[in-house]
């Protein structure tokens, strides 16, 4: 018996019609797939990325030379970078007299200016007071006013205050700020001994002092207006070694003078 032949199908081609059909989807898809990729970049564009963004509130990345964060602009002073505390000082002077009228005063000023004895006159509440000597102690203010008191004179001691307030520096200005802090302390305790009559040891100490500022590297205007007042102290105290009880106590007290000023401008200008 003969075997059955199985015929294979013929392959039919494609018919114009779904040709048409195929190419457009394909268009379709190759249009769909670029708009699709189009999006996507976009998207992926517009999303934050660390280190680039134009969003001050996003996170930048650190660059390696990344400029400082408070920049100074030439010729500008740097900031202040520490501070220190200047010492306070409590004086005492004889107030001899108040009046209305401003000659009275200063006819009283000037018979104990040409004495050598230091004057103030304060102005206030439309008088004006005669305040003389300066002392660094209650006692020797006291012990002044006994000196000048009189029937017909009735002097009361008052106080002066110098108040130094805290100061801020700059790096450069530190060790001046520092030396100056010092010194003023120094001089304090090297007119207290001349107060209490050991002048011969108060004008070594001023001498040491004077070498001190000599050996400081600060600014050349401060150091000479510190020498010049260290020495004129000085001078001073020369005068006390060989001067009657009222002159050494007149000439001690142009030294503590000569402090007072130099050191009410000091504070007044920090």
């Amino acid at each position: 018996m003969g075997g059955r032949r199985v015929r294979r199908p013929q392959r039919q081609g494609m018919q114009p019609g779904c040709l048409l059909q195929f190419l457009l989807a394909a268009v379709a898809a190759v249009i769909l797939g670029y708009f699709m990729g189009t999006l996507f970049f976009n998207q992926r564009a517009d999303s934050p990325s660390l280190g680039t963004s134009d969003d001050p509130a996003l996170p930048l990345a650190a660059s390696s030379q990344e400029a400082p964060l408070v920049a100074e602009a030439p010729g500008s002073e740097p900031q202040p970078s520490a501070a220190t505390s200047m010492p306070s000082f409590r004086l005492f002077q004889v107030q001899v007299g108040s009046f209305g009228q401003k000659d009275n005063a200063e006819r009283l000023a000037q018979q104990y200016s040409v004495l050598g004895i230091p004057v103030e006159q304060v102005h206030g509440d439309g008088l004006t007071q005669v305040r003389v000597g300066l002392f660094l102690s209650r006692f020797r203010a006291d012990s002044f006013r006994n000196q000048i008191r009189t029937d017909m004179l009735e002097p009361i001691v008052v106080e002066k205050r110098i108040i130094a307030p805290d100061i801020s520096y700059n790096v450069a200005d530190e060790e001046y700020c520092r030396f100056v802090t010092a010194l003023a302390d120094g001089v304090w305790d090297t007119l207290i001994m001349a107060e209490e009559g050991q002048l011969e040891t108060a004008i070594i100490e001023l001498d040491k002092l004077l070498k001190a500022t000599q050996g400081m590297v600060i600014p050349a205007v401060q150091k000479q207006i510190i020498m010049d007042l260290l020495q004129d102290i000085n001078s001073n105290l020369f005068v006390a070694t060989e001067a009657t009880a009222l002159q050494k106590s007149a000439a001690v007290g142009r030294g503590i003078d000569l402090f007072s000023t130099w050191y009410q401008r000091l504070v007044s200008a920090t």
